[in-house]
């Protein structure tokens, strides 16, 4: 009779998946709606209106705060 050389098996034990909720929105105090800006020029006229540069980039573009830009009550199109 030949001897098989077994190992017992090690199972890994499986966790309960734990599913991340996002974080919920920020409460705002006003009831004030967000502005929806669409194009490239309207972002550019309403920055320029609300925030300060932080610099300038190589051809002369104004560089803003990215917590700035995220403080106003605006919503900016992506790929804008």
């Amino acid at each position: 009779m030949t001897e098989l050389n077994t190992m017992p098996t090690l199972t890994k034990k499986t966790s309960p998946i734990r599913h991340t909720h996002p974080a919920p929105p920020d409460k705002r105090t006003d009831d004030e709606p967000r502005v929806r800006l669409n194009t490239s020029a309207e972002v550019r006229a309403y920055l320029a209106a609300h925030l300060t540069p932080v610099r300038f980039g190589p051809k002369g573009q104004p560089i803003y705060a990215q917590k700035d830009i995220e403080k106003l009550n605006v919503i900016i199109r992506p790929g804008v």
